[in-house]
C-alpha cells in the first residue's frame, strides 16, 4: 500500500477530529482497545500506555491509496492490478459532489 496526496495537518489534526468529520463516534474509543490488546499488552498498565500513544500521536491525512489487488484476469497466481482508493473531503472531484470517505 502505498499513501499518496498528503492533506494539511490544518484539515486533520487529530483522531478525535477523525472521528467527527466521517461520524465514527467509537473511533477513538475503538483505537484504545485495539492498541492496548495489540500493541500494549505487555506493559503494566495497558490502557494507561494505549491513551498516551493516542494523546501524543502523529494523525496525517492522504487523498488516496494504492494497493495491490489479485488480477482475476490472469492465471498466474502472483499478477496484480494497483487499485487507487480515492478521497476528495470537501473539494469535489470530477465535477461531482464531494465524498468523505476515508482512506
Amino acid at each position: 500500500m502505498i499513501l499518496r496526496g498528503k492533506q494539511s495537518i490544518k484539515e486533520t489534526y487529530n483522531i478525535a477530529h477523525i472521528a467527527e468529520a466521517f461520524i465514527i463516534p467509537d473511533l477513538v474509543r475503538h483505537m484504545k482497545h485495539f492498541l492496548e490488546w495489540n500493541v500494549c499488552q505487555a506493559g503494566a498498565d495497558p490502557l494507561s500506555d494505549a491513551e498516551r500513544i493516542l494523546l501524543h500521536a502523529t494523525v496525517e491525512a492522504y487523498n488516496s491509496l494504492e494497493i495491490l489487488v489479485p488480477d482475476q484476469d490472469m492465471d498466474a497466481d502472483n499478477t496484480y492490478k494497483v487499485q487507487h482508493l480515492r478521497v476528495t473531503g470537501r473539494k469535489s472531484w470530477r465535477g461531482k459532489e464531494y465524498r468523505r470517505d476515508m482512506v
